[in-house]
């Protein structure tokens, strides 16, 4: 068990700080008072995006000419929600007969090949992507079309000329880079408001929410944080509210950052990964509230009853993550054998070949494989679209020693590409060139140790964990996500006697027992080496164990009866028998 105390001058100033003070500081944020009483005023103005305005003029002259307009749907939830913001504008405004739109047979990016572009489309809209794809839009330029790119994704190329591209991240004016493709359309749509006298656009704050939720950006970020919570507070689209009435058990009944993030994103992505180009077509329409019934008859009933479409597509995002999540096990069964035969773990990259992999599911089981490992890992197979290279995911894990994987993949010299974010991206290597770049990060990372360190807020005594201590961190339960990363604590000298503890779980896997008879701690899902596990089957008279703890403290409630808990992420046996605490 390895941790790291991430500011020990500020772990020491516990009596002239506040908890939630000290924790948020520790992430970065310099005036906490002010974070956690954003307003307005930390939101940045349209018109200080470059190109905005021409987004505009582009816009309202194809509608002028009544022209047949595109909207391309980007693969992820950020896509689904900035194409159908779009859609549902533009509808409000314009013929939907002249407004299409395409969606990726499978988890492709912005204007890729297997999206064939009509002669009868005039303005092509790519939200959440388009940036990059310069040689795509020179084409499509060369046949007439208009392109406008909301994107905002880093700058991979020089240029691009033959689009309208508006996107903070290749702004040198706009302040806030963690702005999502759904937050880059919804400032379009404030434009387009601006220019036609219209009040629209903030109806759709709450799919801007979840798109900055679910892609990841840093909350730190004021403008990025104020937009969420707007967003979050007046839930209006249909889907949306679904979904959470679907995952109402899972969330408690609370709305908030990190339980978007766990329990209806991953519903989403897992519809978008898994489901045929039916069901994806069906996701966005019901993003875009465009009502409609079905006839449905439940397993093992006679009767045919109607089913809405937010409430059929809520049940098939469940159906499809859960499929998912089977295709990702069996891939995962398939994979570490080979990485074992082989011996790719040896390297300080996990490099493995993903032939056999369902491209769909190539990132989720780079992260998973990433996670187990504890080291970074490069999933590649050998590409259909350009002979002799080699494509892929690369995927980070919590707590890594490299900051920025994309960067220093890029840095080796070898990749041709390496598109996307830090920690998550897409990668491209000449297929020569793959021995070479193994044996270049083996050099380079020959000194660098790859483990889980935690990295903790506070380092505690066990009597120093009170109910107003876990009361004082509960105040910021409502802000964890990315970047704001829910606080770990180191707790030292926890005593106890194995028959105090109640052995819990369908498996017996778990157990739990009371901390100062106030605090409970709980570990989930043990494994068959667990070793207190091993104390308590094997000594029925009790043991008396003293441990070192890392983990999250919260209120947890069941059946109406709320109680404070410390949940075990890791923790080590200090002394057995004879304890003195």
């Amino acid at each position: 068990m390895k941790y790291r105390l991430i500011n020990e001058e500020l772990n020491d100033k516990r009596k002239v700080l506040s908890i939630t003070e000290i924790v948020l500081k520790n992430r970065g944020i310099d005036d906490p008072e002010a974070y956690l009483n954003l307003d307005d005023t930390a939101l940045y103005h349209f018109s200080m995006l470059s190109n905005i305005d021409k987004a505009v003029e582009m816009l309202l002259k194809h509608i002028g000419n009544k022209s047949v307009i595109g909207i391309i749907v980007d693969s992820d939830c950020d896509g689904q929600c900035s194409a159908s913001m779009l859609y549902q504008y533009l509808k409000e405004i314009y013929d939907d007969n002249n407004i299409i739109y395409f969606i990726h047979t499978k988890k492709q990016h912005g204007i890729s090949p297997e999206i064939i572009i009509p002669e009868s489309v005039k303005l092509l809209l790519v939200p959440d992507a388009g940036s990059n794809d310069v040689i795509q839009s020179e084409l499509l330029s060369k046949r007439g079309i208009d392109i406008i790119s909301l994107d905002h994704h880093e700058r991979e190329v020089k240029d691009n000329p033959f689009a309208i591209i508006v996107n903070p991240k290749w702004d040198d004016e706009y302040p806030n880079w963690e702005l999502s493709g759904g937050a880059v359309v919804y400032k379009f749509l404030q434009a387009l408001d601006y220019e036609l006298w219209e009040n629209k656009a903030d109806k759709y704050l709450d799919l801007v929410a979840l798109s900055l939720i679910s892609d990841s950006m840093d909350l730190r970020s004021p403008e990025s944080k104020r937009l969420v919570d707007k967003g979050l507070s007046n839930i209006q689209n249909k889907l949306f509210t679904a979904l959470i009435e679907k995952q109402n058990y899972s969330i408690g009944g609370i709305v908030n950052i990190i339980n978007i993030q766990f329990y209806i994103t991953p519903l989403i992505n897992g519809m978008i990964r898994s489901s045929t180009l039916e069901e994806k077509e069906l996701l966005f329409k019901a993003f875009c509230q465009m009502d409609e019934e079905f006839d449905y008859k439940k397993r093992g009933e006679t009767e045919t009853v109607k089913e809405d479409i937010y409430t059929r597509v809520a049940r098939l995002c469940v159906n499809n993550k859960a499929k998912q999540n089977r295709e990702i096990d069996k891939s995962l069964e398939e994979i570490i054998p080979k990485i074992e035969r082989f011996g790719w773990d040896k390297n300080k990259i996990l490099f493995v070949n993903a032939d056999d992999l369902d491209n769909s599911y190539t990132g989720l089981v780079c992260m998973k494989l990433s996670s187990q490992y504890s080291k970074p890992c490069i999933l590649l197979r050998e590409t259909s679209w350009k002979p002799g290279y080699l494509g892929g995911s690369g995927r980070n894990y919590d707590g890594s020693p490299i900051a920025n994987l994309k960067d220093f993949i890029l840095s080796t010299g070898l990749f041709s590409m390496a598109q996307g974010h830090a920690s998550s991206f897409g990668v491209e290597i000449e297929k020569e060139n793959i021995r070479k770049a193994i044996e270049k990060v083996n050099e380079l990372l020959k000194d660098v140790e790859f483990e889980t360190q935690y990295k903790v807020d506070f380092v505690l005594d066990a009597r120093e964990v009170t109910i107003e201590f876990v009361r004082e961190l509960d105040k910021l339960k409502d802000y964890w996500g990315n970047n704001i990363k829910e606080s770990l604590i180191c707790v030292k000298n926890i005593c106890f006697n194995t028959k105090d503890l109640q052995i819990m779980g369908k498996e017996l896997n778990s157990w739990k027992f009371s901390i100062n008879d106030d605090v409970m701690a709980i570990k989930f899902k043990c494994s068959e080496d667990d070793e207190i596990l091993k104390l308590s089957s094997s000594d029925w008279g009790g043991t008396d164990i003293k441990i070192n703890s890392i983990g999250k403290l919260n209120f947890s409630s069941y059946n109406g009866i709320i109680t404070p808990q410390l949940i075990l992420l890791d923790y080590e046996v200090v002394q057995i028998k004879d304890c003195t605490c």
